[in-house]
């Protein structure tokens, strides 16, 4: 099964339809934006985090957050941010799979729930 061709080809922010992917197909791994210290630390590998669509209000855009069980921020999410964000728009659920710890880095696996 060979790889996912095109990555990040152009598109236009988040405004018209991205039908590239479907959303039960969207599977990518990636580096998770802006993680929070204090989050990573207690992070284990496998643990599988919730992908979150935290509504932009007052000209603030969306954005996509990866959260642990309780709740807790662990980062963001910015590849494939257009597909994910329809997708989450849509009502379908991702979870981010932990896969590798370096420092303060965290790469993840996003897929489907």
């Amino acid at each position: 099964m060979s790889g996912s061709g095109g990555g990040g080809g152009g598109g236009g922010g988040f405004g018209g339809p991205d039908r590239g992917t479907r959303c039960a197909q969207l599977r990518f791994n990636t580096t998770v934006a802006t993680p929070q210290p204090q989050a990573v630390a207690v992070l284990s590998i496998g643990e599988r985090l919730d992908v979150v669509l935290r509504p932009g209000s007052g000209g603030v855009p969306p954005v996509v957050e990866l959260r642990r069980n309780d709740g807790t921020v662990v980062g963001g999410l910015l590849d494939r941010l257009t597909e994910v964000l329809r997708c989450l728009q849509d009502g379908f659920r991702f979870v981010a799979e932990v896969l590798l710890i370096s420092g303060g880095a965290v790469r993840v696996r996003v897929q489907p729930a």
